[in-house]
């Protein structure tokens, strides 16, 4: 397989991407109130947390897509954004190359587009399936078209909506090993949201746990094991798990904190 050039992002995020006391409302229900982030360049940063407590409305909010009420989003001045939602959002009339190539027809001059379509296509595995419609394509296999397509536009920050939700475990696994590689080749700032604890502590540099609206911050995590060395059994990972779980379900924290007395799923 022919190895793949790390891109050189459009601008690149030199500095910290940053919430300042962001404050949103939608009506009477209070979102966040005063909420504070800093999210590093190069790295994933993913996010938990109860249904409904503002997760995709902070991926809004740093892609521009949403107003704060008060507060700030600084550090995205000039940076182009790839947003990957819960589904694949192909273009039905556009092949699987139409459809990477559409992103970046404006940024890149035709040989170029050509070139960087044939390497991310290998990436994804898909090279045979460049003439292909969305609808002669299986789930998975458009997912993977949706992650190539979110790659391959030069941009600096990458949103992800929970983008393996639907899938089962499996191909869920298979997508991250995608996922992996694809960043890898890049690098670019990722916040990632999911609900899945293995998603977590496969793709996560930190995670960062939300609490039920307002949202807050109850818990931040960094991972001890560099991306290219995780994987699913891994001593580090699994303690990493059971702290992830622990901020997750607050009833199994004793008072004060410390570990908890119930067990983890995974031992039963």
């Amino acid at each position: 397989m022919r190895e793949r050039k790390e891109d050189q992002r459009a601008t690149d995020l030199r500095q910290d991407l940053r919430l300042r006391s962001v404050d949103l409302s939608y009506g009477e229900l209070r979102v966040f109130e005063g909420l504070d982030m800093n999210f590093s360049p190069g790295s994933v940063h993913v996010i938990m947390g109860p249904s409904g407590c503002g997760k995709t409305s902070l991926l809004q909010l740093i892609a521009g897509l949403l107003p704060p009420d008060t507060g700030s989003i600084e550090g995205t001045a000039g940076c182009r954004v790839s947003y990957l939602f819960q589904e694949p959002r192909l273009l039905p009339w556009m092949s699987v190359e139409g459809n990477l190539d559409l992103v970046i027809r404006k940024v890149y001059p035709h040989e170029v587009r050509r070139e960087k379509i044939d390497s991310i296509l290998e990436l994804v595995g898909l090279s045979e399936f460049r003439r292909y419609y969305p609808h002669a394509l299986s789930g998975g296999m458009k997912q993977r078209v949706s992650l190539a397509r979110a790659f391959i536009y030069p941009g600096s920050i990458l949103l992800m909506d929970e983008p393996l939700k639907a899938l089962d475990l499996d191909l869920r696994l298979s997508l991250v090993d995608v996922f992996r590689r694809l960043w890898l080749s890049a690098r670019q700032l990722c916040v990632f949201v999911t609900h899945d604890l293995q998603e977590a502590v496969l793709l996560g540099d930190v995670i960062t746990i939300f609490s039920r609206a307002p949202a807050r911050v109850t818990g931040r995590l960094e991972n001890p094991v560099k991306m290219q060395e995780r994987y699913l059994g891994r001593s580090e990972l699994l303690e990493l798990e059971k702290k992830v779980y622990e901020y997750l379900v607050p009833a199994n924290r004793p008072p004060g904190g410390g570990a908890a007395d119930n067990r983890f799923p995974g031992d039963r």
